[in-house]
């Protein structure tokens, strides 16, 4: 496998599948769950699972079954970096809008 300074090939497309799959599930109130209970807490993995399932409980099946998969794996950091990356582009997202409905607004 290809290292890439410290991850591997297979690692970058894990993120990107679960950053991808994040940016369809969640919504803002998740973000901010996710960030102000499990990220870079260094939870230990059974409570770090305790916390994520109240996120995830009401989201879809294939999702949580790749979140499982991945805890399963015992890849918390790949799905933390997934999260971070996912956050940014809904960030960017979200201001890209706001800045779209300013402008529709000012036109006017």
């Amino acid at each position: 496998m290809v290292d890439l300074g410290g991850k591997s090939l297979h690692d970058d497309f894990i993120i990107e599948m679960l950053e991808e799959a994040i940016l369809d599930e969640f919504e803002e109130k998740d973000y901010a769950i996710f960030e102000q209970q499990l990220l870079d807490l260094n939870l230990e993995p059974p409570e770090f699972r305790k916390f994520l399932n109240r996120i995830i409980l009401s989201k879809s099946k294939s999702f949580q079954d790749k979140i499982s998969v991945i805890l399963k794996d015992q890849q918390q950091n790949l799905l933390e970096e997934a999260f971070r990356r996912a956050k940014k582009r809904y960030k960017a997202k979200m201001t890209l809008r706001f800045m779209s409905f300013e402008q529709d607004e000012v036109g006017e």
